[in-house]
């Protein structure tokens, strides 16, 4: 006799149960790419000493500076911070 799973995959998951194999879902559909990352690189690449925009968080333009060599300043600003490249 076969048994159906009964549940949510996840319910499959409790700790102190065995798993042979994760829980595999069909037809799940991708999201879509996110832009964010290669926005921030482009606006950098296209940024001259002085140049400034406005962020909310400044963590990726921090990491995308960093990778492209260039040094950037932030400070905070009413709605968010201000990041300048200088070098």
């Amino acid at each position: 006799m076969i048994r159906k799973p009964t549940g949510t995959s996840l319910d499959r998951l409790k700790p102190g149960k065995k798993q042979d194999i994760l829980p595999i879902e069909k037809d799940v559909p991708m999201p879509p790419i996110r832009q964010g990352a290669s926005v921030m690189r482009e606006t950098l690449l296209n940024m001259e000493v002085g140049d400034s925009f406005t962020v909310r968080h400044t963590a990726s333009a921090h990491n995308h500076a960093k990778k492209l060599g260039m040094k950037i300043c932030c400070r905070r600003e009413d709605d968010g911070f201000r990041v300048w490249r200088i070098k």
